[in-house]
């Protein structure tokens, strides 16, 4: 059989070729399970670890590693904020990232790594033991975290790209908002130790002055006006004066108030928060009186911070000649005003929602200035606190001035029964329990009925309370020369919807806010509905409706539903309100009526435009009036604004305007024009500024920003020679040191280390903190970075930053086994303590042992391992003697030496 040997031989021959695949298999298989070689000391690189214009970490040391780079964990995690702990010994991980119940756990031993509810295995090539640390390659661990992180190995920088917010970036946003509202702080208070701005019998007022001059066709003459608003100390108090003027008259209106306020609510030792006298305002009182301005005298228990009635609020505050102010609820455009002969701007009863309430008030001079102050009011499940009793008590004369000025003011004028008429209204609340609070009012007012005007007496008591996510109030009123009503109100969040609703019931009642009428009302109801209609993730449109219905006693029913969208994107804000109202009664024909506003405010690079349109449906469908502004910025001081407005119906009349802003660091300045239809023209020049005083120097400082509203501080940046903290003969000003928090941005130290800074918040702590980055000295540091001050309009507090030259402090920790043997450790977490016992700097060994303290100040030290890590391995410190550290010294070569215990 010839053909059996060739079978045979290639039967070898294929066996042969398994055997030597499987030895060459075996070999490899071998090969791949041998450990990897470590990387090598030329591997090392010391990198920075960068997050956009931040530093995260200036010496992180990584190894480039098999076409990769390999980043130390623990060191990672730290400059991520994770808290996750990392066990080189162990070859172990554990702990969670952004939010609890995202976990994180590894495991070199097992070769696995659990992350986000999901196990996935471990490369040996991207995750080993090295240099008591776990490394691992930088795009596994991209790749495990939200986080991008790319290694630029020619010019040693790690760049980090977070796709979510970190944890210092949502630190740093939080710090932005409560920036924005003139906090500077955090939830918990000020962040730095307050200091004291005591009242003074004395000091320079803060003056806002504002000059116009126009001319017009018609009257063909130039008029003139002029309104001055000081600010001050006098007599212990906070004086706040505002004047306007006309033509010759040098003063047509004056108004004038002395307060004083205690954020902590103990002023004069009683337990006030605030006291004025001087043209003040009385309370509202829900259901019976309206907040009224006269010369008098109000005191106050109630917080300071606190500012809004059970479903609503009043603001109120300064707006000078010319300017306009918007008010935004949450982003959306609810309101607006123009100045008024009195020079503020009072938004009344403004509807809160149930939750956080975020008020914008945006203000717009006539030089094109823009201006933005915002507050924060939150609503339900607030309660006066177990055992606190807030109150408040307000006596005036309505609508007479403080100081009179001119004869309408030294007796009742005789077109107007109310000027003159003395009123009485007193509020309190007392916290029974954390969900139960009880109060009452009292109102003695005159109330206008066309002849029959006369005083009326009013009691009211309310219970508010929590019932789960509900907030109730139960409310009774009764007129002691008349009727009485009940009113019955809850907030909530019902499925993401925030709900208010009120019902009241009238029995022969009559009030400010419920106005005599020959057919009186009997009862209104209210229901207030909000939320945000979510298209996607990013395209929201938050929707706001109000209902509401009347009825009179002889039947009368007014039903009204108005409903507000907004939109808001980039630049872009819109807002469109629409209001429906039907009448109807026995006997009378019914009516319906619909219309709106739309109203839109975009800001695309160097331009802004605002428009507003006004329209009817119901009973006739048109457009009543249109009107459309424009400004670009030409420069970051110049303007040029136009804008048309367009009225129609039987007052038809169309108006065009244009002008041209410049702001100067002294002033800011507008020239403008109109022209109307019917070949109306005229032109018109504005001027406003600011004058105050620095109080190191005495020196007038004239700017062009408002100033008088809120507070500043005169901040003083020295070189602490002496180091008493104190400034004093041998010290050095410092020049060009700039603060954070607020102020005008850039706003620097002058040649005698002081800068003024504006805008400090009236009446709550604002932190005012020292910007060690403007320093000239990388080594110089402030002691005392920050102070929390509390503001107060036209006070001038003034702070001093002393600055010292700084040391450093370095050495190496040591581990001794049992057998004697001594190894360096890393990651071992150290604090210097000073004098005081306060942790004043931290710091963690590096892969050698290796520490530094750097830009430490003088003073005296002890250094210790954090107490927490050494109790967790079970390892005991050998004391060190206390150090004493000299300006620009440093203390070198220390051993800090561990032990088991």
């Amino acid at each position: 059989m010839p053909g059996r040997p060739t079978s045979v031989g290639a039967l070898l021959a294929v066996l042969l070729l398994v055997l030597g695949a499987g030895v060459a298999a075996a070999e490899q298989l071998a090969a791949n399970s041998s450990p990897l070689p470590p990387p090598g000391e030329n591997d090392l690189l010391v990198m920075e670890a960068r997050l956009g214009n931040y530093i995260l970490a200036d010496s992180l040391f990584a190894y480039r590693y098999r076409g990769g780079v390999l980043l130390p964990l623990s060191e990672m995690m730290a400059i991520l904020e994770f808290p996750i702990d990392v066990n080189p010994d162990a070859g172990t991980a554990e702990g969670w990232y952004l939010a609890e119940n995202r976990r994180f756990s590894l495991d070199l031993g097992q070769g696995f790594v659990f992350i986000d509810g999901r196990r996935e295995p471990l490369d040996p090539a991207k995750a080993i033991r090295h240099d008591f640390d776990i490394y691992i390659d930088s795009e596994l661990m991209s790749a495990w975290f939200p986080v991008i992180l790319t290694a630029n190995i020619s010019r040693l920088v790690l760049k980090v790209e977070s796709e979510e917010p970190l944890p210092f970036e949502q630190r740093l946003e939080r710090e932005k908002r409560q920036a924005r509202l003139g906090q500077g702080r955090g939830p918990e208070g000020p962040s730095y130790p307050r200091i004291d701005n005591p009242y003074r019998v004395f000091s320079w007022p803060v003056a806002d002055v504002s000059l116009s001059a126009d001319w017009d066709n018609d009257q063909d003459r130039v008029a003139t006006s002029h309104a001055v608003h000081l600010a001050g100390d006098m007599a212990g108090f906070s004086a706040d004066i505002y004047a306007t003027g006309r033509d010759k008259d040098t003063l047509t209106d004056i108004r004038a108030t002395l307060s004083r306020q205690d954020v902590d609510g103990n002023l004069l030792g009683i337990g006030l928060s605030e006291l004025e006298i001087g043209d003040v305002y009385t309370p509202q009182t829900t259901l019976v009186a309206s907040g009224r301005e006269g010369r008098g005298v109000a005191v106050s228990a109630y917080p300071l911070a606190r500012r809004s009635d059970f479903g609503q609020v009043t603001l109120r505050g300064e707006l000078k000649q010319g300017w306009e102010v918007e008010l935004y609820r949450n982003n959306i455009l609810i309101d607006a005003q123009e100045s008024r002969g009195d020079g503020r701007y009072e938004f009344i009863d403004v509807p809160v929602v149930y939750g956080r309430n975020l008020f914008t008030l945006m203000f717009y001079g006539p030089q094109g200035q823009k201006q933005e102050e915002t507050i924060q009011i939150p609503v339900g499940g607030e309660m006066v606190p177990p055992g606190d009793v807030y109150w408040e008590l307000a006596v005036n004369e309505q609508d007479r001035d403080f100081i009179p000025w001119g004869e309408a003011n030294r007796q009742p004028a005789e077109d107007d029964p109310m000027e003159g008429r003395r009123r009485v209204v007193g509020t309190a609340e007392v916290g029974i329990t954390e969900r139960l609070s009880l109060g009452g009012s009292f109102s003695n007012i005159f109330l206008e009925d066309g002849e029959d005007s006369r005083r009326h007496r009013y009691l009211s008591g309310h219970l508010r309370t929590t019932l789960g996510d509900v907030s109730v109030e139960l409310r009774g009123v009764k007129d002691m020369d008349g009727g009485r009503a009940h009113q019955v109100s809850a907030f909530t969040d019902l499925f993401g919807i925030d709900v208010y609703a009120e019902h009241a019931q009238y029995f022969g009642f009559e009030s400010e806010k419920v106005r005599p009428s020959a057919d009186p009302l009997t009862r209104q109801s209210q229901l207030r509905l909000g939320s945000d209609i979510r298209f996607s993730e990013t395209f929201r449109v938050p929707v706001n409706v109000d209902i509401g219905l009347d009825r009179t006693e002889a039947g009368y029913t007014v039903f009204d539903v108005s409903t507000r969208t907004s939109y808001s994107s980039g630049g872009l804000i819109a807002s469109n309100q629409l209001s429906a109202v039907r009448t109807s009664g026995d006997g009378t024909e019914s009516s319906t009526s619909v219309g709106g506003t739309f109203d839109m405010n975009y800001r695309f690079e160097d331009t802004q435009v605002r428009g507003s349109v006004g329209y009817s449906w119901l009973p006739l469908r048109r457009v009543d009036s249109i009107s459309v502004s424009a400004d670009h910025d030409l420069d970051e001081d110049t303007n040029v604004n136009a804008g048309l407005s367009y009225t129609l119906g039987q007052n038809r009349r169309a108006t065009v305007n244009a002008g041209l802003s410049h702001t100067f660091s002294f002033a800011a300045m507008n020239v403008n024009g109109t022209y109307g239809e019917g070949g109306d023209y005229g032109f018109g020049l504005n001027m406003s500024f600011s004058l105050a005083r620095e109080p190191h120097s005495g020196m007038p400082v004239m700017r062009s920003e408002r100033a008088a509203n809120s507070g500043a501080v005169a901040a003083r940046a020295f070189l602490d020679n002496d180091g008493d903290g104190s400034f004093t003969e041998g010290d050095e000003p410092l020049e060009e040191v700039g603060f954070e928090g607020f102020g005008e941005p850039g706003e620097r130290t002058n040649a005698e280390g002081v800068a003024l800074l504006g805008g400090v918040s009236a009446g709550r702590p604002t932190d005012v903190v020292l910007d060690e980055a403007t320093l000239e000295d990388p080594f110089w540091v402030a002691p005392r970075p920050g102070v929390s001050v509390v503001g107060r309009p036209g006070a001038v507090a003034e702070v001093d930053f002393p600055v010292v030259p700084t040391g450093e402090i370095d050495g190496t920790t040591y581990l001794v086994k049992p057998d004697g043997e001594r190894t360096e450790v890393s990651n071992t977490r150290l604090e210097l303590v000073d004098a005081e016992g306060r942790v004043v700097a931290t710091t963690r060994s590096e892969y050698d042992g290796f520490f530094l303290f750097d830009l430490v100040p003088p003073g005296t030290y002890r250094l210790r391992v954090e107490p927490d890590q050494l109790d967790r391995l079970g390892l005991s410190m050998d004391p060190l003697p206390e150090m004493d550290l000299a300006a620009s010294d440093t203390l070198l070569g220390l051993t800090v030496t561990l032990r088991p215990r």
